[in-house]
C-alpha cells in the first residue's frame, strides 16, 4: 500500500463503521456476555406432575401439600394445572422431592407423583 495515495471513500466509510461497531462492543459488552452466557434464572431443574392419581406409593413417601413452603405449593400447583416442565425458581426449595424421598404429594384427597428433571 502506498500511503502517500489518498485513501477512497469506501474504505473511509469501512473503516469507521468498524471503529463505530467496535465501540459498541467494548461499551455493552458486559450486557451481552450475560444475555449470550448466563442461563435463565430457575432453569435447569423441573418438576412436573403426574395427574393420574397413583396408588403406588407408601405412606413415607407422601408429603402432605400444607407442610410445604408457599413457594413449593405454588411450584406443585401450576406443575399440576399445566403440561409439560414447570421450572423451579432459585427460591423454592425441590428438595423435598429430590433429596428426601417423597415423590408423593397428598392434594385434596388425592396422592399425585412429582418428578424431578434436570434439563
Amino acid at each position: 500500500m502506498d500511503w502517500n495515495q489518498p485513501l477512497s471513500r469506501k474504505r473511509v466509510a469501512l473503516a469507521g463503521l468498524l471503529a463505530v461497531g467496535l465501540a459498541i462492543v467494548v461499551y455493552f459488552h458486559p450486557f451481552f456476555l450475560s444475555f449470550v452466557l448466563v442461563e435463565p434464572p430457575g432453569r435447569g431443574v423441573a418438576i412436573t406432575v403426574d395427574n393420574e392419581m397413583s396408588d403406588d406409593w407408601t405412606s413415607d413417601e407422601v408429603v402432605e401439600y400444607d407442610e410445604m413452603t408457599q413457594g413449593q405449593q405454588e411450584l406443585f400447583d401450576e406443575a399440576r394445572t399445566q403440561s409439560g416442565l414447570t421450572y423451579v425458581p432459585d427460591d423454592v426449595d425441590h428438595n423435598l422431592w429430590y433429596q428426601q424421598d417423597t415423590p408423593y404429594v397428598r392434594y385434596n384427597g388425592s396422592v399425585y407423583e412429582v418428578s424431578i428433571v434436570e434439563d
